[in-house]
């Protein structure tokens, strides 16, 4: 039997999927952090985005960290170092919602050894997010052999894009691995970094889905 002319297939293309992750990325640390300013759980904001798993914001966050995984795994780019290093971030991304750091008020969230679970979850954050700030720097920027990019060009003002946002997500990664290491590893600075750090993955991914 012939297809309706209605009947048209949902495909999502892998554009789409590059917009889906910059908006995920820019979002998630304003859906977590506005509403805790309402809940009487949460009260304000917490030091961490990892620290929501501990409050009534738990699915929000596993949530679009799953979704994130999700795209970033299917997500395949033009070569083999582009699958890898999508596809490793998207695990990471994986085992960041399915391992969280251990939170001594809540003991039965943890099923394997404390110490295991603040090392494998800091560890997944950490090449996460300097695996998405590689490809910003150096994969998003590549251009087709024999291509010039035109000085004002749109490439141009998109590579700047690219590699501002690729520094700023390492910069930020090891802003926090320090932090980690000193008394200030429970301070509200730690969220500011992870903003700032997600906001432009996020923006990163969004530009270069929409143009």
């Amino acid at each position: 039997m012939a297809k309706k002319n209605n009947e048209i297939p949902v495909v999502i293309t892998f554009r789409e999927m590059r917009i889906a992750v910059g908006i995920l990325g820019i979002a998630l640390p304003f859906i977590l952090i506005l509403p805790g300013l309402f809940l009487s759980d949460i009260g304000g904001v917490l030091p961490t985005i990892s620290a929501y798993y501990y409050s009534s914001m738990r699915g929000v966050m596993t949530g679009i960290l799953f979704a994130i995984s999700f795209f970033l795994i299917c997500y395949k780019g033009y070569d083999a170092w582009d699958n890898w290093s999508t596809n490793t971030a998207g695990v990471m991304c994986a085992l960041i919602a399915l391992i969280p750091e251990f939170n001594a008020i809540a003991p039965w969230s943890c099923i394997i050894d404390k110490n295991v679970s603040d090392l494998i979850h800091s560890a997944s954050a950490g090449i996460s997010f300097i695996i998405l700030g590689l490809i910003s720097l150096f994969l998003f920027t590549r251009t087709h052999e024999g291509k010039k990019i035109k000085t004002h060009g749109t490439k141009a003002w998109k590579n700047i894009l690219f590699r501002t946002a690729g520094v700023i997500i390492i910069a930020m990664a090891l802003t926090l691995l320090a932090l980690h290491f000193t008394p200030m590893k429970s301070s509200v600075i730690n969220i500011v970094c992870e903003t700032v750090m997600l906001v432009s993955f996020g923006v990163s991914w969004l530009v270069k889905g929409v143009f």
